[in-house]
């Protein structure tokens, strides 16, 4: 019988995005990191982050975790990126974003592994803010799957 090795896949981008007004910029990755394709841990931190005159972060840090649980007989995979002290503009002030992506994928549902679909994903994000601001009419979120 052939042998099957699951090639992980785990990145986390702590911050990164586009402005278009009121100058065209882009801001650079920020605290990426992404796991090896065996299992594997890894983690990047930023402090003191300012992108132009716009936008300041007191932290972010990203992890990644990748791993085959025995007990669940499964592949797993965690990114995780925690934002601090957020302020673009003083009109969105974050005090802490924490957001975690999780996955799991069992060894012996062979057909999932080989359409690399997992059989659970989770999805979890928690925002404090520093104010009373009503963040859904900020912030969008696209948790569709595929």
């Amino acid at each position: 019988m052939p042998r099957t090795t699951f090639l992980y896949h785990t990145e986390a981008v702590g911050a990164s995005g586009h402005i278009s007004l009121p100058v065209q910029d882009v801001m650079p990755l920020q605290a990426s990191v992404a796991s090896a394709i065996g299992a594997s841990f890894g983690k990047a931190r930023v402090d003191n982050f300012k992108h132009l005159d716009y936008l300041t972060i007191g932290s972010i840090e990203s992890q990644v975790v990748s791993s085959y649980s025995e007990r669940d007989k499964a592949y797993g995979t965690l990114a995780s990126v925690v934002i601090e002290d957020l302020n673009n503009l003083n009109v969105v002030t974050c005090e802490r974003i924490v957001s975690r992506l999780t996955s799991k994928h069992p060894k012996d549902d062979k057909m999932a592994l080989c359409r690399g679909r997992s059989s659970c994903t989770e999805l979890t994000s928690t925002i404090s803010a520093s104010q009373d601001t009503p963040l859904s009419s900020i912030l969008r979120w696209d948790c569709s799957a595929n």
